[in-house]
């Protein structure tokens, strides 16, 4: 996942520093950035594991059992997944020229045609590649916030990341839908749209959370013996 995070980061900087029309935006540059960052990443990770496999080798003699495999067909997909999921927000970069559209070696699938609407844009964008760019971008978004709010389980914030994963999903469907020119796409809708979402989302977790005891049992309440001894040390 730190990959995905470097990724964001080095753009934002691209962007905050202008540099966007520089050597540090040549698509090879990021592309073998990816892929170097990626494989350090993975050796710190074996490594590690393999550190810990060694230090858990006693306690494995005294209990049996055989340690666990440090790399399986599932964690290679999903690491390969992760890293193909860091070049979306750069991705138009790989597939396209800036003003001069796809690029030769790409093969023509005929998407360029599909996508095109009567009024000469693509899905109201005007260009592939800005299309790209901005699908990707808000398709990378969303999948982060929706990770999240997966791995947030019980943590006392997980509700109010549906403001924002609601927000992503959002304008994921005005691209889909092409409704980019539409009042729909327009801010003031969507921050209104936010507020009430996060207003309503609030609401419900006070009401939820109003439900639940003034007070939480403590082990002393729950455990006999704890509390006997706390009174014999008393």
């Amino acid at each position: 996942l730190l990959l995905c995070t470097t990724s964001a980061l080095y753009h934002i900087f691209l962007i905050v520093s202008e540099n966007r029309y520089t050597w540090l935006n040549d698509v090879a540059l990021k592309l073998w950035g990816t892929l170097g960052l990626g494989l350090i990443f993975y050796g710190i990770y074996y490594w590690s594991e393999r550190k810990r496999q060694r230090e858990l080798a006693a306690v494995r003699n005294t209990l049996g059992g055989a340690p666990k495999a440090i790399t399986s067909v599932k964690n290679i997909a999903i690491w390969l997944g992760i890293a193909a999921l860091s070049i979306a927000p750069y991705f138009h970069d790989i597939i396209t020229e800036r003003y001069l559209g796809v690029k030769e070696w790409v093969p023509n699938l005929g998407l360029q045609e599909v996508l095109s609407l009567s009024d000469g844009t693509i899905r109201g964008f005007s260009s592939y590649r800005v299309l790209l760019l901005t699908l990707l971008i808000n398709l990378f978004a969303q999948i982060m916030w929706l990770g999240w709010w997966t791995d947030a389980k019980y943590s006392i914030y997980k509700p109010f990341l549906l403001v924002p994963l609601g927000s992503s999903f959002y304008e994921l469907s005005v691209i889909v839908f092409v409704k980019t020119d539409t009042y729909l796409n327009k801010p003031d809708l969507k921050f209104l749209m936010i507020l009430i979402l996060g207003i309503l989302i609030g609401l419900s977790y006070y009401f939820k959370n109003g439900e639940l005891p003034k007070r939480q049992p403590s082990i002393t309440d729950v455990v006999p013996q704890n509390r006997t001894y706390k009174n014999h040390m008393k």
